[in-house]
């Protein structure tokens, strides 16, 4: 890969893991497009921060996703991990300071929930209810 590329395209090719990212210390990468891949989990999103100069990541477009984005705070956690992006998902970031972004909590949405075991939903909507009724 030469280091003056500066637009990445990977959109659509089942990619599971961002570790390559790790040896890319010195590219010029500046928008990365990894929209309708298999990456499951936020911390993925953590190996994209050598890429310095990377400016804009989708990892959503239109109809394409990852199954990581159906994380309630995921956009929080694409803040906090890549505070050099301006872009994310073709939106602007309005907050470039990563204090002013609070730690991700991962915590499956409704759509996730909707696939846990059986056992595991009741489980969590348990959890739900206790935790609404002593508030």
């Amino acid at each position: 890969m030469s280091h003056s590329l500066k637009e990445l395209i990977l959109s659509h090719n089942r990619i599971t893991s961002l570790a390559y990212f790790r040896d890319l210390l010195d590219s010029h990468i500046e928008i990365l497009d990894l929209n309708d891949n298999y990456i499951g989990e936020l911390k993925e999103i953590q190996t994209l921060n050598s890429l310095k100069r990377l400016d804009s990541i989708i990892f959503q477009f239109k109809q394409g996703s990852n199954p990581m984005c159906d994380f309630e705070n995921y956009s929080d956690a694409v803040r906090m991990y890549l505070p050099q992006a301006t872009k994310i998902d073709g939106h602007d970031v309005y907050s470039k300071n990563p204090k002013a972004v609070s730690a991700p909590v991962i915590k499956p949405s409704l759509k996730q929930q909707e696939n846990l075991h059986p056992n595991l939903a009741v489980q969590t909507a348990q959890r739900t209810v206790t935790t609404a009724a002593t508030s």
